[in-house]
């Protein structure tokens, strides 16, 4: 992988910082997320693609984790295979 599609992240103390991968980077913006659902979306990078995996309840939410990870994958075309289902089938 080239080094472009490597990111700095804070560790344990902001004097330190590991590189993660795209995909890395935006689960972690995932993970931060205030809407507790987008916590289950799963990101992989596919050439230089990043592509966007789970079930959502909405088109809504599906559309904020796009948005939450573009500023991680902003050279990398984002491709949005989230599913948005039945609430009650989303767990």
């Amino acid at each position: 992988m080239s080094q472009a599609s490597y990111f700095e992240l804070p560790v344990d103390r902001p004097d330190r910082c590991v590189h993660a991968s795209v995909s890395d980077a935006a689960e972690l913006m995932l993970r931060q997320s205030r809407y507790l659902q987008l916590r289950r979306v799963h990101c992989e990078e596919q050439g230089d693609k990043l592509v966007l995996h789970g079930r959502l309840p909405s088109y809504y939410l599906k559309q904020i984790a796009q948005t939450t990870v573009a500023a991680v994958a902003a050279e990398h075309p984002i491709v949005n295979e989230i599913e948005v289902v039945n609430c009650a089938l989303v767990q």
